[in-house]
């Protein structure tokens, strides 16, 4: 099975490409973050960021996902790899379990397609501190990618359809190299 990741900012794009991809009969895993957020507000737990464990439970929810992948997958699209999570877990000095750590280190990715930040910031959803934030963890999550040694392909700002097709084209580039 082939595993690719889209990762980046906050606010980049890559839930728009995955659910584009999703449209288009790929298979995705959604990244466990939101959804965690959506449950945990719903509880009425209005900052689970509170909860100095949410990243744990947030990576828990992520390599559940990954587990579950039907056999008969050829490939997925991931928004967010276990990556991800430890860099999130480091710069906001969220605590991981040992055993989350070990299972992480253990996920395997073919590629990682890192989306760039559009220099309007996603047309002004995002306040001017969670811009710079952004940036930051992008600037970190490249960081970690290449010094896992995975092989990661920039994707610039453009229109989605662009962007989901500059994918494509790669992604089909690199299984007709490999397979």
């Amino acid at each position: 099975m082939m595993k690719y990741v889209l990762t980046g900012g906050h606010g980049s794009g890559k839930t728009s490409i995955l659910l584009y991809l999703e449209r288009l009969n790929e298979y995705i895993i959604r990244e466990a973050a939101s959804d965690y957020f959506y449950i945990e507000r719903a509880k009425r737990e209005l900052f689970p960021l509170d909860n100095k464990y949410c990243e744990d439970e947030i990576l828990s929810i992520h390599l559940k996902r990954e587990k579950s992948i039907p056999e008969n997958i050829s490939r997925v699209f991931l928004d967010r790899g276990t990556i991800d999570h430890l860099v999130y877990s480091k710069l906001y000095d969220l605590p991981l379990s040992e055993k989350n750590i070990y299972e992480s280190k253990e996920v395997k990715y073919n590629l990682a397609f890192f989306i760039d930040l559009p220099s309007d910031f996603g047309i002004g959803l995002c306040t001017y501190r969670e811009n710079l934030e952004s940036l930051n963890i992008h600037k970190e999550l490249l960081k970690a990618y290449l010094d896992c040694g995975i092989k990661v392909h920039r994707i610039k700002p453009a229109p989605l359809l662009k962007r989901v097709q500059k994918i494509l084209r790669i992604v089909k580039d690199f299984e007709k190299e490999t397979l």
